[in-house]
């Protein structure tokens, strides 16, 4: 018996289910015990502006160590760093992002709650969102534009 052959999904529609799943009413999935991991399938890379995937090479390495680094913990170690009495990772409501940001996600139909920043140094920040226990990565902030913390940022 040999039905219809399988559709391919458009890239909306493909987004569009995402988007479903992600919604679920589904308790989330607790972490704090599992293996920091991360994903480059959410990265902005059509986005130019002051957090774009335009590395230097320089800014690469550092990415690339931050995320290494982050590997070998576990999600309560990653929250539990801290920097100067803050929390140096932690999420962050949609809400406080730039106007800028709040209308790129929205362009970008991700349809999140909150974003998760990882923190390096006084003014880096990679910010993304989680699924489970994976980062999944959509912007390198290099000077902290997404949520900038000083006036007429």
């Amino acid at each position: 018996m040999s039905g219809p052959p399988p559709k391919k999904l458009s890239k909306a529609e493909a987004r569009q289910q995402r988007k479903e799943v992600r919604r679920s009413s589904a308790a989330p999935e607790p972490i704090d015990d599992k293996y920091f991991k991360w994903s480059a399938g959410d990265l902005d890379h059509s986005y130019a502006g002051e957090w774009d995937w335009n590395l230097t090479p320089a800014e690469t390495a550092q990415l690339l160590a931050i995320l290494e680094d982050l590997a070998g913990k576990t999600w309560r170690e990653v929250r539990q760093l801290n920097a100067k009495g803050h929390r140096r990772h932690h999420p962050q409501p949609l809400g406080s992002l730039c106007q800028a940001a709040q209308k790129r996600l929205e362009e970008l139909e991700l349809n999140l709650e909150e974003l998760f920043r990882l923190r390096h140094g006084s003014t880096l920040r990679i910010w993304g969102h989680l699924v489970g226990p994976v980062f999944r990565i959509v912007w390198y902030d290099r000077n902290h534009r997404v949520y900038p913390t000083e006036p007429n940022s």
